[in-house]
């Protein structure tokens, strides 16, 4: 999982298993691997907003495409995995 994170995937737990998700592969809406994200933060960063949240207790950063309204900090968004790969979970073993 520790390498994963340092390659910069994002690691979130879907049901009971560990994926990592790409960098660039977790979008705003509903798809094939859905996540609900509280966001804490949202941050314009200039040419783009950045949104920072925990998914569960995963924390997590997404950046908004251009055209994606905003959320509000303290609510949920609906986000999903486009790629993710299936991890052992270190701690179970």
């Amino acid at each position: 999982m520790a390498i994963a994170e340092l390659l910069g995937y994002t690691v979130l737990r879907q049901d009971e298993q560990l994926v990592a998700i790409p960098p660039g592969a977790l979008r705003p809406g509903n798809g094939p691997l859905p996540f609900l994200l509280e966001v804490e933060r949202v941050i314009d960063m200039g040419n783009h907003l950045h949104v920072v949240g925990r998914v569960g207790e995963d924390p997590v950063d997404l950046r908004l495409p251009a055209g994606v309204a905003a959320p509000e900090e303290g609510s949920s968004l609906r986000v999903h995995a486009d790629q993710a790969i299936a991890l052992m979970d270190e701690r179970a073993t």
